[in-house]
């Protein structure tokens, strides 16, 4: 089973799939066409870098350490919500999806197994 197909058992994920850095979509399932999902790929890595950019700009600037580490960004809307950790992105309904829990599958994925395919 993939890793995509795990988060779409859970509550509110309406899609999942893997993308990477090069702007191509690896891995789709759920409510999306293959051409949302390749535009949706695109989106989710470009996002990633400019967080990632942002993170190295921040540690810079801030006596704190750390954040250069980005591993995911979460764009929240009113109806749906994007979350990404590593080079995985799910789709969710907001008011039914576990934030939390959603990061935290997504995270042991990423630890297990490297979604990170650069």
């Amino acid at each position: 089973m993939s890793h995509s197909s795990d988060l779409l058992k859970e509550p509110g994920v309406v899609g999942a799939g893997l993308y990477s850095r090069k702007y191509l979509l690896r891995e789709l399932e759920g409510t999306f066409s293959s051409n949302e999902g390749v535009r949706m790929a695109t989106f989710c890595a470009a996002i990633t870098q400019i967080m990632e950019t942002q993170g190295l700009l921040l540690d810079r600037i801030t006596a704190k350490q750390g954040w250069e580490n980005c591993t995911g960004w979460v764009m929240w809307g009113n109806e749906a919500s994007i979350i990404t950790v590593g080079e995985s992105m799910c789709v969710v309904k907001t008011q039914t999806a576990s934030f939390n829990n959603l990061v935290s599958i997504m995270k042991k994925a990423l630890d297990s197994v490297d979604v990170r395919q650069r």
